[in-house]
């Protein structure tokens, strides 16, 4: 069946994402397609890739069964097509590694702040 093909879907061929307490269980056409422990966010997105990919559901009906934007779902697959599943699992954002700052620097700082003042720019509102 093609994806253009999918206009049609009766109830029993829908796509359906059930949360539960200890799992997440997606239903496709009446039977458990996948599921996983709640929170984790690379599964859910890799269930839409692939419930796509195996032409279980248009963009617009997966957005709406996993309760995203069809936007989501269109970012979802092509990071998939050009990266793979890496691309589908949250990357922490931020600094990678903590401040190199050691408290003996940062005392350092804070003495020549108090002891010489900071001099203020000025700025000439041309």
């Amino acid at each position: 069946m093609s994806r253009s093909d999918q206009g049609g879907w009766k109830d029993e061929q829908s796509v359906r994402v059930i949360e539960g307490d200890d799992r997440t269980h997606v239903i496709a056409k009446g039977q458990v397609y996948m599921s996983w422990a709640p929170g984790d966010e690379g599964a859910r997105r890799m269930a839409i890739v692939q419930l796509y990919e195996n032409g279980m559901g248009t963009q617009e009906q997966l957005a709406a069964a996993f309760g995203v934007h069809v936007n989501s779902v269109q970012k979802y697959l092509t990071g998939f097509a050009l990266e793979g599943s890496r691309c589908l699992v949250s990357q922490r954002r931020g600094p990678r590694s903590g401040w190199k700052l050691t408290p003996h620097v940062r005392g350092k700082i804070l003495a020549i702040v108090f002891l010489e003042g900071v001099a203020e720019a000025k700025y000439s509102g041309s």
